[in-house]
């Protein structure tokens, strides 16, 4: 299933300061795409606090089974509203993330849906400071971690791998 990466903060900061009149005709349209918000350490300005994207993604209306949330240092607030909202999907990031997605997930008594951002070690020629496929990086899920993960996956009954 592909996933569009728009920034749900693109998307709607750019509809806001152009014509607010036709956003929501806008937004409409934009209905059958597939949304990624990202947690709030990927934010710069007092807009964008903790959780804001989640929550501009549903005080806009966007549909909660389009919304697909990524990123690193996702907050248990942040996590808890997605999961109150029944998202479409979480990406996750590590095998911390997954427990406490379980964990969340099952005081609330839902089933959250998840994805893996795998992290393969490809060097990908990029700029030094930009670069996220390699293991050194913070980013994803190392291949030699994956025995480990689906067994935790096993575990958890809170989540279901899509």
């Amino acid at each position: 299933m592909a996933v569009t990466t728009n920034s749900l903060v693109e998307i709607v900061n750019s509809l806001y300061k152009n014509d607010k009149q036709n956003a929501i005709k806008q937004i409409k349209e934009l209905e059958k795409k597939y949304y990624k918000v990202v947690s709030e350490l990927f934010t710069k300005d007092s807009y964008h606090k903790k959780g804001n994207e989640v929550k501009k993604a549903v005080d806009l209306k966007f549909p909660a089974d389009k919304i697909v949330f990524s990123g690193v240092g996702k907050s248990d607030d942040e996590i808890n509203l997605a999961l109150q909202n029944r998202i479409f999907c979480f990406n996750c990031e590590s095998i911390p993330e997954i427990e406490v997605i379980n964990e969340l997930a099952g005081k609330l008594s839902v089933i959250a849906n998840i994805a893996l951002r795998i992290n393969p070690n490809v060097k990908a020629n990029t700029h030094q400071y930009i670069t996220t496929r390699l293991e050194e990086n913070k980013f994803g899920i190392n291949i030699w971690e994956m025995e480990e993960v689906l067994s935790l996956l096993n575990r958890c009954c809170n989540l279901k791998l899509i």
